[in-house]
């Protein structure tokens, strides 16, 4: 479901036909203004599937109905927002020089040498396994040392894929500028490849980084994002996003985190292969737009500038309060809160390379 999302609409429905085939592809509006329908008019007349909805709380029951109508004519239904795009990452996209260069560095490492230079890692990992995965999770990317250069290991291919089996599931956690592709060859062979299961999860998000507070093309603009795994959220279900068999969906929640699934209980879920970029932070000023139109849409705020009844209502975790809380930061502290401007995150350029050549084909 969209609404006013001109800025990357065009992109996203160009990006997940390329994926899916646009004839497979549907749109609810909710009501936009003139923008975003003239694209959703352009592409309706190659084969778009889109219709309004007036309201916006009721999104995940809008879809749920969506998939029960074309539940016989798919395998998977993936409900999406418009500012999410699907990319797939694996050991085996990873480039040959950075698999070698991460695999002589980690098999190097020296305890003694990597907590002289950086004690502060004594207040994370104790142990020798613990002090290796946090050079493999957090000092790689630091670029930190992890020996002295002289005393660098030779990695043959024998050692290289034995790292690379052994450490598959840390590097798909923790190495997404490596291992992501946005390849259609390499998304539908992993989907065609799935196991059978009627509730499935992406594995994470990479959510992009608000450094600017306007962009005038944020996919293209936008390289750095922050990754986001909610696969224990509070200590409970894994509230990363959900795809399912269309076939055993009784019910779709708000933000497609569950759904209710036929014989399935919520805890139980296969872990794919998949990820979402998600550019909800794509500058202050679309952020805040597109807080306000969430705020209104589900109706639980009576008064937008009430700074006391926002506070109540993220206190008490209502729908919607991630939301809620970034408008509360912008009114109380100003929109350079919402700015990121530190040299973490990961730069990730797939995405937007793939859609820049889609716009010229």
């Amino acid at each position: 479901m969209q609404k006013d999302e001109e800025d990357i609409l065009e992109d996203w429905i160009r990006y997940h036909a390329y994926l899916f085939g646009l004839e497979n592809l549907h749109i609810i509006d909710n009501f936009s203004k003139e923008p975003s329908l003239c694209i959703l008019r352009k592409y309706a007349k190659k084969g778009l599937d889109w219709y309004q909805q007036p309201d916006y709380s009721k999104k995940g029951d809008y879809l749920f109905e969506l998939i029960q109508k074309t539940k016989n004519d798919c395998d998977l239904a993936i409900p999406l927002d418009i500012d999410e795009f699907v990319g797939f990452i694996d050991v085996a996209n990873i480039q040959p020089s950075y698999a070698l260069d991460l695999a002589r560095r980690f098999l190097s490492l020296k305890m003694d040498h990597y907590l002289s230079l950086y004690p502060q890692v004594k207040t994370e990992a104790k142990t020798l396994n613990e002090i290796h995965h946090h050079y493999l999770t957090k000092g790689y990317h630091l670029r930190w040392s992890s020996c002295p250069d002289d005393q660098l290991k030779s990695v043959n291919d024998a050692d290289l894929s034995s790292f690379l089996r052994k450490y598959r599931d840390v590097l798909l956690k923790n190495h997404p500028s490596a291992l992501i592709s946005c390849n259609r060859e390499h998304i539908i062979e992993y989907l065609e490849q799935l196991a059978k299961h009627d509730r499935y999860a992406f594995l994470y998000y990479l959510t992009s980084r608000n450094m600017e507070i306007d962009y005038s093309d944020p996919i293209d603009q936008i390289t750095t994002f922050d990754l986001i795994d909610y696969e224990t959220t509070d200590g409970k279900a894994n509230y990363n996003k959900k795809f399912f068999n269309p076939k055993k969906l009784l019910s779709l929640d708000h933000g497609n985190h569950h759904g209710r699934v036929d014989g399935l209980p919520q805890n139980q879920y296969y872990n794919t292969q998949l990820v979402l970029f998600h550019y909800h932070h794509r500058g202050v000023r679309k952020l805040i737009e597109k807080c306000k139109n969430d705020i209104h849409g589900l109706g639980i705020v009576k008064d937008l500038e009430n700074i006391k009844e926002l506070r109540e209502k993220v206190k008490k975790n209502v729908r919607g309060s991630h939301n809620i809380e970034t408008y509360l930061t912008y009114l109380t502290i100003g929109p350079g809160a919402l700015c990121v401007y530190d040299e973490e995150g990961y730069e990730i350029t797939c995405l937007a390379n793939t859609i820049r050549q889609l716009r010229t084909s």
